[in-house]
């Protein structure tokens, strides 16, 4: 036979109290151990006229990765789509998701994105130069 012990609802706040402090206790003594993991990021979104690109920067890196960002566009993208990217000095992108696009030199300093597979937004891993001038025209 079971027995069924019926907690009343001041039973219940009494146990959440003591919970809490249970929490708290266990944090504040934890406290020593915390530290931060990895730098902080920087996002920013380098249009005026659309949120719909942003650049994460990740400062602190060592001086062989830190001329490297992620940029992310946040559209959606039928197939077939086109994307032409243009710096100003060398640089090498890489796609973070390759299941729907490809990756391509165009003409000239061009690089071009091309999407066999529609899409909702990109991001991109980028190496070369900070960007100084980005023009959005999406």
């Amino acid at each position: 036979m079971h027995r069924c012990v019926k907690i009343q609802t001041n039973d219940n706040k009494i146990m959440s109290k003591i919970f809490l402090v249970i929490l708290l206790t266990t944090l504040a003594n934890a406290q020593d151990r915390w530290a931060l993991v990895g730098n902080p990021l920087v996002a920013v979104r380098p249009c005026n006229d659309t949120d719909d690109v942003f650049i994460n920067y990740e400062p602190g890196k060592p001086p062989e990765e830190e001329n490297e960002y992620s940029l992310n566009i946040e559209k959606s993208f039928p197939v077939y789509s086109r994307i032409s990217l243009r710096f100003d000095s060398p640089a090498s992108v890489k796609l973070f998701d390759k299941s729907f696009a490809r990756v391509s030199t165009g003409k000239g300093d061009v690089i071009e994105i091309r999407f066999f597979k529609s899409h909702n937004g990109i991001s991109l891993q980028v190496q070369g130069p900070r960007i100084t001038l980005l023009l959005c025209h999406i």
